[in-house]
């Protein structure tokens, strides 16, 4: 179909990649979106509080450890997790889990989206994240 396009906008931003993982037990997920690489792993507490903890261990690379992420109804996070050509990149996340602890299995819903432009100048491909 010559001269066919596809464009998603969510609040302005433009959609740039969207899937669902299925996930079993402590696997970790590794998502490439450009040169930009998001490593994700699941982890249970005892103190079963929801949160999200990010290091950037390179300019490039971000780990996203979701904690407590077990609830079959879902769970979300979404932020911005960097930036791509002078945009904000977005990253939203919904988790549901069936099982239990180390035997779960998850399916992981994940969106990335560029918002508006942040900086003239070419800044640092990732930011970092609170650590949950």
């Amino acid at each position: 179909m010559a001269g066919f396009s596809f464009n998603v906008k969510i609040d302005g931003r433009d959609l740039i990649g969207t899937g669902s993982i299925i996930v079993h037990g402590k696997e970790e997920v590794v998502i490439q979106l450009s040169d930009i690489v998001f490593k994700i792993s699941f982890e249970s507490t005892e103190d079963k509080k929801l949160a999200v903890g990010g290091e950037q261990p390179g300019p490039k690379e971000l780990l996203l450890k979701f904690k407590n992420f077990g609830n079959s109804l879902g769970s979300s996070y979404h932020d911005t997790v960097g930036i791509i050509d002078g945009r904000s990149l977005r990253g939203s996340f919904f988790v549901h889990a069936i099982g239990e602890s180390e035997k779960e299995t998850r399916v992981l819903n994940y969106t990335f989206s560029l918002g508006e432009v942040i900086a003239a100048e070419p800044a640092p491909a990732i930011r970092k994240t609170p650590n949950g």
